[in-house]
């Protein structure tokens, strides 16, 4: 059976392709997936029951790069070894690279704008890229736009269903639905101008927590030791049946104010950095609230947990309407990989 790479570096890389992965032999193709050394990752594909190979990913800039070349040798090997006709990945370098060493396709879809090292990369060595409409950089001849959200791939109603049991099952629905803050490390690549900084939202969570439940998603071990009743111990997979249920989003995690956004839930996104997918949620459909974690104030949020809940549905419907259905858009896309490789 062909072969077809899979280049995922994060959680949401691979919920991207969760749905083609898991439909791999009903399309014809055994998938050989490489990832980053992440925990969260390696949890939600053995969940799946899915084999992977590792990439070893250290902490600093100059180790990443170094770690490159090793990592395009190895896996270089690796798809010599196997019939891989094609690459897909998100937002990854790697995959891309090899493929184009081996004369194969590369497929890259990107909706993060501000990742210039990455998109560097990439740029010249994949065969297609393809972005949502508000992706605001423009890549040349190669670059696609597709209307809708990459967080779509994995959180459209064909393929995602909200299980109150849940949020249920940890108690966060005994005063109403919970506030959901994510607090994120800035380690990622994209991030490199603001790997000293760390969201403080201490004050806030004092104020909220006498009338909420507060759910805290943390990435890394570095906070309050006071904060562990507010950090439940779900797996992964359940993270967004979670945020499903969530009265608000708060935090700086960018892919997770759009897939609050696109569940109907309204968020508070603090992170410096705009990607366009946060762009065009905020000033087109007013469900994501960008401010500076400096100047964010009680009364924002509270302004925000004010407006019903019926108008958020609404506008989840208005985003669901205008996009197109993601999940068949990117198993069209392996399936005319496959078709190009079969008309050879």
């Amino acid at each position: 059976m062909i072969g077809i790479s899979f280049d995922l570096g994060h959680p949401a890389h691979y919920l991207t392709f969760r749905n083609v992965l898991k439909n791999s032999e009903n399309l014809g193709f055994k998938p050989f997936i490489f990832i980053q050394e992440k925990d969260v990752l390696q949890e939600l594909l053995k969940e799946d029951g899915f084999n992977f190979f590792l990439r070893t990913n250290k902490g600093t800039t100059t180790s990443r790069i170094s770690l490159l070349l090793r990592d395009i040798f190895y896996l270089r090997n690796h798809f010599k070894k196997r019939s891989i006709i094609a690459n897909f990945a998100k937002c990854s370098p790697v995959g891309t690279l090899v493929a184009k060493s081996l004369n194969k396709r590369s497929i890259e879809l990107d909706d993060t704008d501000p990742a210039s090292g990455q998109i560097l990369l990439f740029r010249w060595t994949a065969t297609e890229i393809w972005t949502p409409q508000c992706y605001y950089r423009e890549l040349g001849p190669k670059h696609k736009k597709f209307k809708g959200l990459i967080q779509l791939a994995y959180l459209d109603p064909s393929v995602f269903k909200p299980d109150i049991s849940v949020p249920r099952s940890f108690g966060l629905l005994e005063r109403g639905k919970p506030i959901l803050i994510r607090i994120i490390s800035y380690d990622a690549g994209h991030d490199w101008k603001n790997w000293n900084n760390r969201d403080d939202f201490e004050d806030l969570i004092n104020k909220l927590e006498k009338d909420y439940e507060i759910v805290l998603s943390i990435e890394g071990k570095n906070y309050p030791k006071k904060w562990d009743r507010y950090i439940k111990k779900f797996k992964a997979s359940e993270y967004h049946h979670i945020l499903a249920y969530s009265k608000l989003y708060i935090g700086s995690g960018a892919s997770s104010a759009a897939e609050a956004s696109v569940l109907g839930v309204p968020s508070i996104y603090t992170n410096y950095q705009k990607p366009g997918f946060i762009k065009w949620l905020e000033h087109k459909y007013r469900i994501i609230k960008s401010i500076d974690p400096c100047n964010l104030s009680f009364e924002d949020v509270y302004n925000t947990l004010e407006q019903k809940e019926s108008e958020w549905l609404k506008i989840q419907k208005k985003i669901l309407n205008f996009c197109i259905n993601v999940p068949n858009f990117i198993e069209n896309l392996v399936r005319r990989e496959i078709k190009i490789h079969n008309d050879k």
